[in-house]
């Protein structure tokens, strides 16, 4: 009798670890994070994370899981790293004993990692550069996905519309949108960053995820905006963009500001949305008459090339441009938004990022002092301590309002229905703010208009 013998096949146990989370900088205390991927033939409930950081290690289980066979999962340990200085450091991470028996695959099992660690974290903001058309239906959706993110993320993530074979096309859209090479509209860029797998940086909404993403990225400088004034009767702006690196990086940088406006109208938007019900743009046309468009890109300004070296040292650096601008009248300045960027030069669409990215905190067009209009206006006593009169010379309206700035270009206090008609050529102000507070000592401007009339006084408070 012959006897058949059917041998069982022994059960592989093997996890790739197929990512870990530290890119080109890091914090001086750092969590870890990575990704592994069941290859065994059954569940995985536990697996070993073992980290060396400059030659110490430590190890930590990651148990009571449950990752199917072929599925992946995400792990954070309890332990941090704590870096014992800036600059970089040799970071190796491996995993191993999946369900406490040997790995039968080690070969993917070790990555590695020279993160340059920062002596500041810098606040991430994203820029969030959106292709658009008055003539392309589905853009009422993307504006809707850009505002979402804008929204959503608070003072974070700041929107630009590229207009394109409209009216609100510009040369410098253009020159973006080209040299990215866009391949539909309504797409949008996150930061100009190629994600890993995407084979364009222009993404198809939504870009929520991928804004997410960004914002959690280590970065090594910041971007800030100061020293804002507008001049309304030349037109002219100015603004300081100041970008502070806090580490080491090298590349050709260059240092820009966007100019963007909301709520322009009279360019009715295409809507394929106008019959879904779904939709909130069902029933409002196609095209959509009176469409307010806003993130729309004005203008694109740089920095001279040579601004920032090519190499940025260990302990960083502080690099700053003055931008003078002047804008167009048929620009409504109350709408207009600055947006200064700190980037990689657009050499190579693969590799021209946006570092960081910020806007002003409230963008308040500050009047210079035009000393022709004094004359309009009289304040008494100045310096003033706890009283001031003001005194309007000439015709004035009944819906006058004052303004109250100080230094930077803060508007401190709005004392609006100022009535300077009809012989009620007296306004008093305590020198409170809109709180009702006492203003520090310093030095203010009082701006003072009407329809007609725009005047601005300094004055000094004691």
């Amino acid at each position: 009798m012959l006897l058949s013998f059917t041998s069982a096949r022994a059960t592989v146990y093997d996890i790739e670890l197929q990512e870990i989370g530290f890119g080109d900088y890091a914090s001086p205390v750092s969590k870890v994070q990575g990704i592994v991927v069941n290859h065994s033939d059954v569940a995985i409930n536990s697996f070993v994370v073992s980290v060396s950081v400059d030659h110490n290690s430590f190890s930590e289980t990651v148990s009571g899981l449950n990752v199917l066979s072929g599925a992946s999962y995400l792990f954070s340990l309890s332990n941090n790293i704590h870096f014992s200085s800036t600059g970089n450091h040799s970071i190796k991470i491996w995993t191993s004993l999946p369900n406490g028996l040997p790995d039968a695959n080690t070969p993917g099992d070790t990555l590695f990692a020279n993160p340059f660690v920062l002596r500041i974290i810098p606040d991430k903001k994203v820029l969030l550069e959106e292709a658009n058309g008055t003539w392309s239906g589905y853009c009422p959706d993307g504006d809707l996905n850009a505002q979402l993110d804008v929204d959503s993320f608070d003072n974070k993530v700041f929107a630009v519309a590229y207009h394109s074979s409209d009216g609100m096309q510009t040369p410098q859209g253009d020159a973006i949108t080209d040299f990215f090479n866009v391949p539909g509209w309504p797409m949008a860029m996150v930061d100009r960053f190629l994600f890993p797998g995407q084979y364009s940086v222009f993404l198809d909404r939504p870009w929520f995820s991928k804004t997410a993403d960004r914002l959690n990225d280590i970065v090594p400088a910041d971007v800030v905006l100061s020293g804002y004034q507008y001049n309304a009767y030349t037109n002219q702006m100015d603004v300081t963009v100041t970008t502070n690196f806090y580490g080491a990086d090298s590349g050709n940088f260059i240092l820009s500001l966007i100019i963007t406006e909301d709520s322009i109208t009279g360019y009715p938007q295409s809507n394929y949305y106008d019959s879904n019900p779904n939709s909130p743009f069902y029933g409002l046309g196609d095209p959509i008459p009176g469409y307010a468009h806003n993130h729309v890109a004005r203008d694109i300004v740089y920095a001279p090339a040579s601004l920032i070296p090519y190499n940025i040292p260990s302990n960083g650096g502080t690099y700053s441009n003055q931008f003078s601008y002047t804008i167009p009248a048929a620009w409504n300045v109350d709408h207009l938004h600055l947006i200064g960027i700190i980037a990689h030069q657009l050499d190579d669409w693969t590799n021209s990022e946006i570092i960081n990215c910020n806007t002003l905190d409230e963008a308040v067009p500050v009047v210079a002092v035009n000393h022709s209009n004094i004359s309009n206006i009289a304040v008494y006593p100045n310096p003033m301590t706890d009283f001031v009169m003001i005194l309007p010379k000439g015709e004035w309206s009944n819906d006058a309002r004052i303004d109250v700035y100080d230094a930077t270009g803060i508007c401190r206090c709005k004392i609006e229905d100022a009535d300077f008609s009809n012989g009620n050529h007296f306004v008093a102000w305590n020198g409170n703010d809109d709180a009702g507070q006492p203003l520090p000592q310093g030095i203010y401007f009082l701006k003072i208009s009407d329809k007609i009339h725009s005047s601005i006084v300094p004055l000094i408070k004691r």
